[in-house]
């Protein structure tokens, strides 16, 4: 229903007739596809003239063209076209020939298209001949030729109505209507119109008829006057007695004599006074393509006055009185593909009765007329009709229901619902903004879903609108109503295109699985994250459906742009990623060390612990994608830091073994990072009193004990090596020095040690508290050590086994000063050990702990004058005098002599803390 009705492909059977080079004979049909007998009655029925000689420039120059639509012994009612014209050849005789070049149509398929002479004429002129090679031999054998016909518009054929002089137009058309044969001349010492601009003033005449009429007329752009033919509109140099002449802008010719052909002519001049022009009378005259034969003119009267039939029906519209019958009728009269604003208005009044069913009678009559006169132009006047007004239940409804009404319509018109769907959901309306892209996506989604491959023609769209594709997918999943097969076809359907069309569909093929991961590009994962601020949560939601966890690689940059996002909105949509991380990257075996890593790169990017480095996974790979992702432009500034800091984990903890050596291994790939993390390293450090949980590279040993407040940490290590090396107690004595330096047993060092105790017997943990007091005279270590074990810090094993180790000791010692000729001497005199308080325990950890009452400044034993000079050992001989005292021995026996027996004696502490005085 537009003014240029679109290119249809049409195919002619033609032939040629013409002489063969060097011959003498007569004219013949050389080639065609229609029989030679057939081809011959057109041809010869068009002769008009014979061409006297080539004189270009004369009004009897050839080329001549003439149109038929019948001829005598062919019953057929057809629309043909002739053109003679010289060929460039002689004959046998030295004469130059001319050949016809024969084009015919059946009269249905031109009527149903619309075309006129003009438009039939140019197709012919711009048709390849080359393709049935029109100069060889063989009548009847050659395929049909291929015509790209355009309908000739309305305006052309008015205008020229109107430079021509109505009246003048008018009259000539009503002579033809009352059986004339009218031959136009040209005035005298005029040029003549070429020959091009001849067809359209034939056409042009011929439009004020109504186009039914054709199916008798005929005409030609040049006649001679003497030859007898039976074209009723020709141009000639003069007319024959029982012609009828008109000179071609000269005076209006007479009225005709007939009656019916009179009141015709009176009628068509006041219709023309009354519409005010000459488009609307043609327009309406071209619609009346009901074959009327040459007998019926008072058809033709008829099918004139109802222009105003028209206004009628549409006044009874307006008014609400609007029978789809009579609208009927019109139409029937009239052609659905013209640019007529009052047709438009007739379909829709019908398309709008068909869907509303108040009336059942009205809307079944208005979609049978609807399903009858459906024509493809039809399907954009109704989608311009929903777009006319804003979104509404009510017109997706309709929208619907003419879908539906088109599906039926296609076993008559092909490509109905198509079409429709295509024009409805194709147009745009910009004052509606987000509602129109939501309606048109639904209206693609209910279409999908009853009409199935039928729907396709809506693909384009989906693929091309961004706003519409994406509120199709929103529609589709919130609904559980995404079906793969268009997914399918519209993911493919890119991978075929090429890259012509927005790549995101091929993003969408990969989510769901219909491509491989491989199959999206970063760039499609981009352009359908563009496609707007919900359409990364889409794209999360149809992987989470398809555990396609590749979603996280593809769309990297945008959803750490999510994780890292400040604001109450952003809060929300970090929650949302991190259920869909849980739900699509579990913790379990078989992850992908790729996914895991890009997994927790998103979860410490929004501060988030990393769940996935205590997997036993490729850590390899596992580290290699974690410094890609570092080192891509979408990675944030601060970045790294979180990634150091969620390995390394809560500061009151250890980080976990794998989590440490994916850090280690990580800082090894990336060395911007290695600061990064000596600082955090030794941030942690500082805080170690009870033990180094790191296995620290020995490259950062060395750079770290010269930081503030970690020049313990080299001791520190060496010591640990040494304990795993199975040491005996005086190596293990001197680690141990070297890892107090100048001050006391630490608790990391005291940790560090911790496995070589609990793997000796009693004896070997009294010589390492020996050998202590001896690397170190005054410090104490040794009594230290045993204030450590007795006081749990490694396990209540050990301080059984040393209490059992302390009372067989004192038992033998018993023994001894009960033999025969055993020393009696005075026991020393007691300790002065200070304020009465117990020693200083430790930690079940190893760190130091206070029992309750406040530590003397100096906790260590105090040992008699005697002692002075001596290395001092807090073992357990040191102490058995106090001792023995204590228990109510009296042996006098000197020190030295105590001493010289050489065995171990219990420290006092041990038996305060079993409450003996």
């Amino acid at each position: 229903m537009s003014t240029d009705s679109g290119e249809r492909r049409l195919f002619a059977q033609w032939a040629v007739l013409g002489k063969r080079p060097g011959e003498v004979m007569g004219y013949e049909v050389l080639a065609g596809s229609l029989p030679r007998e057939r081809a011959a009655s057109y041809l010869l029925g068009s002769v008009t003239a014979n061409p006297e000689g080539e004189h270009p420039g004369a009004p009897d120059a050839l080329p001549w063209r003439v149109f038929l639509s019948a001829v005598e012994g062919e019953p057929s009612t057809v629309s043909a076209r002739v053109e003679t014209r010289w060929d460039g050849i002689r004959d046998g005789t030295g004469r130059p020939s001319y050949s016809s070049y024969l084009t015919l149509l059946d009269w249905v398929t031109v009527s149903r298209t619309g075309l006129t002479w003009t438009a039939l004429d140019r197709a012919v002129e711009a048709a390849d001949w080359t393709v049935v090679d029109a100069t060889g031999s063989g009548a009847g054998s050659r395929p049909e030729l291929p015509l790209d016909a355009r309908r000739t518009t309305v305006l052309e054929l008015a205008e020229t109505v109107d430079e021509l002089g109505f009246d003048w137009s008018s009259g000539v058309a009503a002579l033809l209507l009352d059986g004339r044969q009218v031959v136009i001349t040209l005035p005298y010492g005029a040029e003549p119109p070429d020959v091009n601009r001849r067809v359209l003033i034939l056409d042009a005449v011929c439009a004020l008829l109504p186009y039914g009429c054709r199916v008798w007329l005929s005409a030609a752009t040049w006649a001679g006057h003497r030859a007898e033919h039976k074209l009723g509109l020709v141009f000639a140099l003069r007319a024959r007695p029982s012609q009828w002449e008109v000179v071609l802008g000269g005076p209006v010719p007479r009225e005709p004599a007939g009656a019916t052909a009179s009141t015709y002519l009176h009628e068509l001049r006041r219709l023309r006074l009354k519409k005010g022009g000459t488009a609307e009378l043609v327009s309406h005259l071209l619609c009346a393509a009901q074959p009327l034969a040459f007998s019926e003119g008072d058809l033709a009267v008829r099918r004139l006055r109802e222009i105003d039939l028209m206004d009628a029906v549409l006044a009874e519209i307006a008014e609400g009185r609007g029978d789809p019958a009579r609208v009927r009728y019109v139409l029937q009269r009239q052609s659905a593909g013209q640019d007529d604003a009052k047709i438009r208005q007739l379909f829709l009044f019908l398309a709008h009765c068909s869907a509303q069913r108040r009336v059942p009678e009205d809307a079944a009559e208005a979609r049978s007329a609807l399903l009858t006169l459906w024509h493809p132009q039809l399907s954009d006047c109704l989608a311009a009709d929903l777009s006319s007004e804003p979104p509404s239940k009510e017109s997706f409804g309709r929208a619907l229901e003419w879908l539906r009404l088109a599906q039926e319509a296609e076993a008559s018109t092909p490509g109905a619902c198509g079409d429709l769907l295509r024009s409805v959901v194709g147009a745009e309306q910009p004052s509606a903004g987000r509602n129109w892209s939501v309606w048109r996506a639904q209206l693609i989604s209910a279409a999908q879903q009853e009409f199935g491959a039928g729907a396709e023609a809506a693909d384009a769209v989906l693929a091309d609108s961004r706003e519409v594709g994406l509120e199709w997918l929103s529609h589709t999943v919130d609904n559980n109503t995404l079906d793969l097969r268009v997914v399918d076809r519209l993911a493919r359907r890119e991978v075929q295109g090429g890259g012509q069309f927005a790549a995101w569909p091929r993003f969408l093929g990969a989510l769901v699985g219909v491509l491989p991961p491989s199959g999206a590009r970063p760039e499609d994962a981009r352009q359908f994250a563009e496609l707007g601020d919900r359409a990364w949560k889409i794209a999360m939601e149809i992987a989470d459906r398809f555990r396609q966890v590749s979603v996280l690689e593809l769309l990297w940059r945008k959803l750490l742009d999510v994780a890292t996002a400040v604001g109450t909105d952003a809060d929300d949509d970090r929650r949302l990623l991190s259920d869909w991380l849980k739900r699509l990257v579990p913790s379990g075996p078989g992850l992908e060390p790729e996914v895991a890593a890009t997994a927790d790169l998103l979860q410490v990017a929004q501060g988030s612990m990393p769940r996935l480095p205590e997997l036993r996974i490729d850590r390899e790979r596992y580290v290699a994608t974690l410094a890609q992702r570092l080192d891509s432009p979408a990675a944030l500034g601060d970045l790294d830091r979180k990634v150091v800091r969620a390995l390394l984990g809560p500061p009151d903890r250890p980080p976990g073994e794998s989590a440490w050596e994916a850090l280690v291994a990580l800082t090894a790939r990336r060395q911007s990072l290695r600061m990064t993390v000596l600082d955090a390293v030794a941030e942690r450090l500082s805080g170690y009193e009870t033990g180094l949980d790191l296995d620290l590279p020995q490259e950062w040993v060395g750079e770290l004990g010269r930081r503030p407040g970690l020049d313990w940490l080299p001791a520190q290590l060496e010591l640990r090596a040494v304990v795993g090396s199975s040491p005996s107690a005086e190596e293990l004595s001197r680690a141990l020095v070297r890892a107090t330096r100048s001050g006391p047993l630490q608790a990391r060092a005291l940790r560090e040690v911790a496995p070589w105790l609990r793997d000796r017997d009693p004896a070997s943990v009294d010589g390492l508290a020996r050998c202590l007091d001896h690397e170190s005279p005054g410090r104490r270590l040794g009594m230290q050590l045993y204030a450590a074990v007795f006081a749990d810090g490694f396990g209540n094993g050990l301080r059984e086994r040393m209490r059992r180790f302390g009372e067989t000791e004192t038992a033998r010692w018993a023994q001894i000063r009960s033999l025969p000729g055993a020393g009696s001497g005075a026991p020393p005199p007691p300790v002065n050990r200070g304020p009465s308080t117990p020693p200083p325990t430790v930690a079940p950890g190893g760190g130091p702990r206070q029992t309750g009452s406040p530590r003397p400044a100096d906790p260590r034993p105090q040992y008699p004058p005697e002692a002075a000079g001596r290395p001092p050992s807090s073992g357990v001989r040191d102490v058995m005098p106090v001792l023995d005292q204590r228990l109510g021995n009296s042996d006098n026996s000197p020190p030295d002599a105590q001493r010289g027996h050489g065995r171990s004696r219990m420290p006092r502490f041990i038996y305060k803390r079993r409450g003996r005085s």
